[in-house]
């Protein structure tokens, strides 16, 4: 059976409410380079990179301005690093006001949204022809600084270290440098809730955050000093420098407030630079002196603003200093001004304090309400992944509850903003765990909730924030018992609207905390969790939660896993019992849960569980069958209350055997499309399960674009490599090496694993006499090998070195033999280390002078065998799957065949995103690149026994050319043949494509049929819509039922009554059709048709069509079926253009034929029956 379906998106489409990504590709402006002096390849904090300004800039100005709606084409990648890029959409954002930008038109700032994750933030400034830009994102803070007299060279750092290092306290801190606040009056301690002040630590919000945009004017003094650090001394140097910063505020203001900074109009009065020295108020370079001059000096130069200052005579709202010499930063709390380092990090906090927060933090005064996780307590104490570039939703309320009440009557009108703007946008309405239950004590739980947002252009990103504050100072992992925090506070995500606690990575290592950052509760309290949901528009960012209460029995708990302590083996259909400790959960009167599930997870836990029981009873024991699964190892077993949110998994691995045999089921026919050169395509191929019961399908569909030349990498030697970027290889585990390399010289590198020091290295060469060398490093030389022969003869050679621990060593192969064996002890590499191409880019020599093509790097140990397909696999060997003898692609690290010849990155197709950049080398061959026209768009799943799906692929045409015929393969590799399904995929791209319109008439009862055009869909009941459904039946030697027409296919097809139906595609001028001995069924093109059989393979005489009954033709209608008899296999062709007719004889179908009942009507075919 042949079940797929394509259909069309037309160019007209794209700009009529589809959104159509068109990327920059920008991360290819961006050359990693090195510099000893400057970067810390080994630590991974700083790297310098050289950009095409000129290029970035360009494409950067195209970017729309921020709005309410209008979603941005314009994507652009900035680096990390290690070398990742990191993708947004960009968009301008001005944060100067017109005046000020009209005398500075060369200063502009931009805003970009991440596509990963819609959370991350990047903010660039352009000033002239350089940038400044600051990232905010999973990697973490980066900054990006123009490196001072390298025109075109940028640093690109986790730190910010233009300034001496920030001082850091060696205690448990809130925040990572001295910072003081001056608290301007006290809270109304009447008006607190749990240690909260009203309208902080609410279950709902008390106002609405991001209906309205609130723009705060902003008053920012940089020093001579300052200026001369951290810009370039010039008046618009400085003033660059503070548009960046507001913008950077603005990044998490707007996110989370909906507030936003813009300068004032004559800002550029408060730059200061060596020829207009800063005023003596701030020459002490004392914060605690210099603070409350920022009030004075502003009101001086500027005029009335900030604190005390009626709204009517408001020029300013917020102001700040920023200087050298402080210890960090000060601020008012709340309060309009503060005194910061000219750093990011210092005044994100400071400003944050403007709003009206305190640290919050547990270990002080205050609200003690966090302890890790924010801008303003602690930001790098949270989980792998979060960095706390955030405000907390307590500081949130305060910040808002302000600007909506102001803190106390007109001193404090400038909270109220200078603009409030409606904008429309829909806040998101939050869903919740209903409160009131109690969970037990020592217990992991999940929480899981949801939101609903009207705005659709709006992407949803969620956190869980614990809503608590303590009665009493502490630190972790000095946790009180019945109060405070027990959790940090974590970076929003789209997938953050599911927290389980602890952290389950920490679960599944059978820690029940994780460090010092998350305590599972152990005592008789009460726990509030808020699901903070962000709605992430650009222009007037929607903040909203909603808080769970609940209340932990302290006796009740621990509930565990008692049960699968050890490793287990399971086979599918085997029956095993899980136990676990009830501890008192099931008590009416407390934790009252009565009934259990049981779930099998694995080391994905995230994206997959299967359901074993549900709704069991709580008693402690449950036997289980275990169901068709895939054979896996790594499974454990979750029991979790039914109605509640506590669970526990079991400490050990179990590993399931399944010995049912899957069958793949799928129509391996050349795939043939012919499409517009302004539309894209997406086509459907069904692949099913047809194998045993309780079998398991598990499939991946690759594709593969064929091309036509060969490329490779081309080093002149001098001065020319590759950056591979860090964290390739790791450890003392086996790992191998393949590689094709040509050359005519000697002493110089190939690859090496090497750079900054000394230990943990590897590198592959060309020796003195060009024999090939391989040596690794850690504390003295551990296993190498060279060659006996000389290889520098200017041929192509494939190379493979193996680290193998079973040997305490590894080998080398050239050519697909083995050359040599060493087990002088295994490397133990250092995966901080960057990878090269082409050059030791420690000491800066061994140029490389020849080519180097089909680079690939495993973690395991390579065969024999393996070695031997991919040499004789030769170039554009596909390592990604499994075949020809080759089964290493679970090793693969990284994959570089040469699939483009454009630009500087060289592409790693393994999708672990080790992209190389080029450094003078060159692109060398005569490959003839094309597009990626075709693309995977659908998910692979477990297919049981009878269950289908479709694999859907994405064809664009974008770049092909016309009427030339492009070629691929659509593989399918699964857990169950080891040689994968090939189907041929071929295309071909016309200027435009007339559809045609065709009648074809039926007559009540049995009809011959067939589908003379291309369509969107071939499901018979679409093309036939009068049809009788479950009718369709095709021969191939017997009758099989069908559910979609193959063009050239003919096909019995019952209707009800007489009529017609027209069919509407793409016309069909000339088939091809293959038959066999025999009788066959088929049915011809668009036009009427005669047959070309230049085998002369037909039977004169016995074409029949039918009607009422059987008629001898001799020409092929369109939208008809027909019966033709053949004396051997072989093809036939059918077309409109040849005047050529099959001559009919005396020959009588029925006389020859045989009958098949069909419910109860009788159909002739012109076989015996067996």
């Amino acid at each position: 059976m042949n079940n797929f379906k394509y259909l069309f998106l037309f160019s007209f489409l794209l700009s009529n409410g589809i959104y159509d990504i068109s990327s920059q590709n920008t991360g290819q402006l961006w050359e990693l380079r090195l510099n000893h002096e400057f970067s810390n390849l080994k630590n991974k904090r700083s790297v310098e990179y050289h950009l095409d300004e000129k290029k970035l800039i360009s494409a950067l100005t195209r970017s729309p301005l921020i709005n309410k709606k209008e979603r941005s084409d314009i994507l652009m990648d900035f680096p990390s690093p290690e070398g990742k890029f990191i993708n947004f959409e960009m968009y301008e954002s001005p944060v100067m006001p017109q005046y000020l930008s009209g005398k500075y038109p060369m200063i502009k700032t931009y805003t970009g949204r991440g596509l990963d994750n819609p959370n991350d933030r990047v903010s660039i400034t352009i000033k002239n022809n350089e940038i400044k830009g600051l990232i905010l994102c999973r990697y973490g803070r980066i900054f990006i600084e123009r490196i001072p007299n390298k025109e075109g060279f940028y640093r690109i750092s986790y730190s910010e270290n233009q300034l001496d290092p920030l001082k850091k306290k060696n205690d448990y801190s809130g925040f990572d440098y001295d910072c003081m606040i001056i608290r301007t009056e006290s809270e109304n301690k009447k008006l607190r809730d749990r240690d909260f002040p009203y309208c902080v630590g609410e279950p709902e919000p008390c106002y609405t955050i991001g209906d309205t945009l609130v723009t705060f004017r902003y008053a920012a003094i940089l020093t001579a000093e300052a200026n001369n650090s951290v810009a370039d001394g010039t008046v618009e140097g400085g003033l660059a420098w503070i548009a960046a910063m507001a913008n950077q505020v603005n990044l998490v203001w707007i996110r989370e407030l909906s507030f936003k900074l813009e300068l004032i109009e004559n800002n550029d009065m408060l730059i200061y630079t060596d020829a207009n020295p800063t005023p003596e108020l701030f020459t002490s370079h004392d914060m605690y002196t210099e603070l409350p001059r920022v009030l004075i000096h502003l009101t001086e130069v500027i005029g009335p603003g900030g604190f005390g200052v009626s709204q009517d005579n408001l020029l300013w709202e917020y102001g700040a200093v920023f200087n050298t010499g402080y210890g960090g930063g000060l601020a008012y709390v709340p309060g309009s001004t503060s005194a910061n380092l000219p750093s990011y990090a210092v005044h994100i906090h400071e400003i944050g304090h403007n709003l009206g927060s305190g640290h919050n933090c547990t270990s002080e005064n205050g609200w003690r309400s966090s302890f890790g996780g924010t801008a303003m307590c602690n930001r790098g104490n949270t989980l792998p992944g979060s960095y706390g570039d955030q405000y907390s939703s307590h500081t949130i309320d305060i910040a808002i509850r302000y600007q909506q009440d102001m803190f106390a009557y007109n001193n404090y009108d400038y909270q109220r903003g200078w603009i409030r703007e409606p904008t429309g946008n829909t806040v998101p309405g939050v869903m919740v765990p209903e409160s009131g239950f109690y969970i037990p004590k020592e217990t992991p739980f999940v929480l899981e909730g949801s939101a609903i947002d009207s705005d659709e252009e709006d992407l949803l990103t969620y956190s869980w924030e614990q809503n608590d504050a303590s009665d009493i100072s502490f630190s972790p992992p000095d946790f009180p018992p019945e109060t405070g925090p027990l959790f940090c506070s974590i970076d929003a995500s789209e997938e953050g609207k599911k927290r389980y606690f602890p952290y389950m990575e920490s679960i599944l290592e059978n820690n029940y905390s994780t460090a010092d950052i998350e305590q599972l509760p152990f005592a008789e309290r009460e726990i509030n969790m808020r699901l903070l949901v962000r709605d992430n528009n650009l222009y007037s960012g929607a903040f909203n939660y909603k808080n769970v209460q609940f209340s932990v029995d302290e006796d009740a708990g621990p509930f565990r896993v008692t049960s699968q302590s050890e490793n287990e083996l399971w086979e599918t259909g085997s029956t095993q019992t899980i136990t676990w400790d009830v501890a008192n959960t099931n008590d009416p009167n407390s934790v009252n849960s009565f009934f259990v599930d049981i779930l099998l997870i694995n080391d994905s836990w995230n994206n997959f569980d299967v359901v074993l029981a549900e709704n069991v009873a709580n008693d402690g024991a449950y036997t289980i069958i275990v169901p068709a699964l895939p054979s896996f190892n790594d499974y454990r077993i979750m029991v979790k209350s039914s109605d509640n949110i506590f669970f526990d998994i079991n400490s050990s691995g179990i590993s399931i055997v399944n010995t049912q045999n899957a069958v793949v089921s799928i129509d391996t026919t050349t795939i043939q499309l012919t499409l517009p050169s302004d539309s894209i395509l997406f086509y459907e191929r069904e692949i099913g399960n047809i194998g045993d019961i309780g079998s398991i399908l598990i499939y991946e569909p690759i594709l593969e674009i064929n091309q036509s030349g060969d490329g490779f990498l081309s080093f002149d030697g001098v001065n020319d490599y590759v950056d591979l970027g860090a964290n390739m290889l790791s450890g003392n585990g086996n790992f191998s090496i393949s590689l094709w390399v040509r050359s005519q010289f000697s002493n110089q590198v190939i690859i090496q694993q090497r750079n900054g020091g000394f230990n943990g290295e590897y590198q592959l060469n060309f020796s003195a006499n060009g024999q090939i060398n391989f040596w690794t490093y850690r504390n003295g030389y551990q296993w190498t090998v060279t060659s006996t022969d000389f290889y520098n003869d200017n041929e192509w050679h494939n190379i493979v070195v193996v680290q193998d621990a079973s040997i305490n060593g590894g080998r080398m192969y050239i050519d697909g033999s083995e050359i040599g064996t060493n087990s002088n002890g295994t490397v133990y590499l250092d995966g901080g280390i960057h990878t090269y191409l082409g050059a030791d880019m420690r000491d800066y020599t061994g140029y490389f002078s020849g080519e180097i093509n089909d680079v690939h790097i495993f973690d395991g140990v390579l065969s024999e065998e393996e070695v031997n397909a991919l040499f004789n696999g030769g170039f554009g060997f596909n390592t990604t799957y499994d075949h020809d003898g080759f089964t290493g692609s679970e090793f693969l690290v990284a994959s570089y065949p040469i699939i483009s010849m454009q630009g500087d990155t060289l592409l790693d197709i393994s999708q672990n995103g080790h992209d190389g950049i080029l450094v003078g080398a060159s692109w060398g061959g005569n490959l003839s690149p094309v597009p990626i026209w075709m693309s995977i768009q659908s998910e692979s799943h477990w297919l049981g026994y009878g269950e289908f799906e479709p694999i859907l692929v994405r064809i664009d045409p974008t770049g092909l050319e016309i009427d030339f015929e492009y070629t691929g393969k659509l593989i399918v590799t699964s857990n169950v043949d080891s040689i994968p399904i090939e189907i041929p995929v071929k295309i071909t791209i016309v200027d435009d494509i007339q559809l045609v319109e065709i009648s074809v008439p039926f007559h009540s009862n049995w009809n011959l049929v067939g589908l003379p055009v291309e369509v969107l869909d071939s499901y018979y009941n679409l093309i036939f819509p009068e049809s009788i459904e479950g009718t369709l039946y095709s021969y191939d030697g017997t009758y099989q039922a069908e559910a979609s027409l193959i063009s050239g296919e003919g096909y019995w097809l019952r209707f009800v009554q007489d009529g017609f139906t027209t069919i509407t595609g793409v016309p069909l001028d000339e088939l091809t059709v293959t038959l066999y001995e025999g009788w066959n069924l088929i049915s011809g093109p668009s036009q009427i048709s005669t047959i070309i059989d230049h085998d002369e393979i037909i039977i004169i005489g016995t074409l029949y069509g039918f009607e009422s009954g059987y008629i001898s033709s001799d020409e092929i209608l369109p939208g008809r079926g027909y019966w033709i008899r053949t004396f051997q296999d072989g093809e036939i062709t059918l077309t409109s253009d040849v005047s050529a007719r099959v001559v009919p004889e005396d020959y009588s179908l029925k006389d020859e034929a045989n009958t098949l009942s069909i419910n109860s009507s009788e159909l002739y075919f012109g076989v015996e029956l067996s």
